[in-house]
């Protein structure tokens, strides 16, 4: 009786994007007809096994957001003497960005380098 043992390497997953695992992405939908208009901006991280999830916040036209400080102050211009020209602008953001996420997609990705192409599901 012989017996043969082969050595089989392990199943390699597709590597991520321009071998880069964290993006930062945005979206738009503008309307001329509506007040439906949105901003979506996220940030999607490709994982081993060819998993993929994108957290984001998103604000619609019709929820009327109003911009909030942000908490970071920058230079903006003109400053009083005796104070610090670098912190004279507070900086201004969407409604709820300082916060968690307020929306998640996953799924999984494959991705040709060859086609500079990624296929997310």
């Amino acid at each position: 009786m012989a017996a043969q043992i082969v050595a089989v390497p392990p199943a390699q997953a597709a590597g991520a994007p321009l071998g880069k695992n964290n993006w930062v992405v945005s979206s738009a939908g503008f309307r001329d007809d509506a007040y439906r208009n949105y901003v979506r901006l996220g940030y999607v991280v490709f994982g081993d096994g060819n998993t993929v999830e994108q957290n984001f916040w998103n604000w619609n036209q019709t929820d009327n957001p109003v911009s909030v400080s942000s908490g970071d102050v920058y230079y903006c211009g003109q400053w009083a003497p005796g104070t610090n020209p670098r912190n004279n602008c507070a900086v201004r953001t969407a409604p709820g960005f300082t916060g968690a996420p307020n929306g998640r997609f996953t799924g999984t990705f494959a991705y040709s380098a060859e086609a500079g192409k990624v296929d997310i599901t």
